[in-house]
């Protein structure tokens, strides 16, 4: 697939309606200054059908110019209005396992690049019904330049186009060659829910049993891992044994759950199992509230264990809080479930003019 891409802003639009407003104003002056000689007249009232005509090709190309293209232009004066320039008039699409990815507009300046994304079902299909998960499966590359790194948002769904619209914005690791663009995504994730619910602090460890791991990863602002500096030295860090809470066996690959809850030397442990990622993507967004107020200086952790033969991923939020700030917290939950996924190696290439 190799399409020539010529991009198109609302601009075209606006001058078309100046055409047609100095049309108008035309038509009046020559009815008011017109010459009585009857070959004139003629001559003018020629003019005059011929003028009527074109405008009459404006009158009704306009209407479905801006019937083709609402929403995009809707998606983008709301979001991401930058790219009001760049809207693709030609559809850049690809067809597999009943799901259309049409790339709606993109901007490549070097090697910075932003894409406005859709992905609707086909005929006979239901697979996109609300908000879907692109499960960073995304690369844009062009003659040796890739992705680097990359960021995707879901702006919205679109219940009328059955349209799932994603805005992402990606930096390559190299200045792109606009005479051949190519944009893939592998796997989509189709069922996506966010479930917030209270996580009770009645029943808390004071005394649990530790364990050092060695993690994959850790997040939190610079006061947060001052306050919990003692947890963590290099890639190995001090959590609560899962097995002092629930037996190991009994973890689900496919769940997202809350596996422990301690308070050991001033610190709140909150742990978590999300389970395999084969074919999903799971999280716990936890929020620790004091007397209202958000807690804000928190940190957390991530690792990997073989449970059952299977690789499983742990996170664990710590919180410095004192007894009687703990006395009077309130802990939320949002539990960010992804999965149903669809593997559709959706392509497109072109080129930029």
């Amino acid at each position: 697939m190799n399409n020539q891409v010529k991009l198109k802003s609302d601009k075209k639009l606006s001058g078309e309606i100046k055409i047609l407003e100095a049309i108008g104003r035309l038509e009046d002056a020559m009815i008011e200054d017109a010459p009585k000689q009857e070959g004139t007249i003629l001559a003018m009232r020629r003019l005059m059908a011929a003028v009527a005509a074109i405008a009459a090709c404006f009158v009704f190309a306009i209407p479905v110019l801006v019937k083709e293209i609402p929403t995009v232009y809707r998606i983008i004066d709301r979001y991401v209005p930058t790219l009001a320039d760049y809207i693709i008039p030609d559809e850049l699409t690809d067809e597999k396992e009943g799901i259309r990815m049409q790339v709606e507009a993109v901007q490549i300046e070097g090697g910075d690049a932003s894409l406005l994304v859709s992905f609707s079902d086909l005929p006979g299909y239901d697979r996109i019904s609300g908000k879907v998960d692109l499960y960073d499966s995304y690369n844009l590359s062009s003659f040796g330049t890739d992705t680097s790194i990359g960021g995707c948002s879901f702006l919205e769904y679109d219940e009328q186009e059955d349209k799932a619209y994603f805005l992402i914005n990606i930096i390559g690791d190299g200045k792109y060659a606009k005479e051949k663009i190519q944009f893939t995504v592998r796997t989509l994730l189709t069922r996506v829910s966010a479930l917030e619910q209270d996580i009770p602090l009645t029943e808390i460890s004071n005394d649990p049993v530790l364990k050092e791991v060695e993690i994959s990863g850790s997040g939190g602002g610079v006061r947060g891992r001052e306050l919990c500096s003692k947890l963590i030295n290099g890639r190995v860090a001090t959590v609560i044994a899962i097995s002092e809470f629930m037996d190991m066996d009994d973890l689900d690959r496919d769940d997202l759950s809350v596996t422990g809850i301690a308070y050991a030397d001033g610190i709140l442990h909150v742990q978590s199992c999300r389970g395999s990622e084969e074919g999903a993507e799971r999280h716990l967004q936890l929020i620790l509230f004091l007397d209202g107020e958000e807690y804000e200086d928190g940190m957390g952790v991530c690792w990997r264990e073989v449970v059952n033969g299977e690789e499983i991923i742990f996170d664990e939020e710590w919180y410095a809080v004192s007894p009687e700030e703990l006395a009077k917290s309130h802990l939320v939950g949002i539990f960010h479930i992804a999965d149903s996924p669809v593997h559709g190696d959706w392509k497109v290439i072109t080129r930029i003019e």
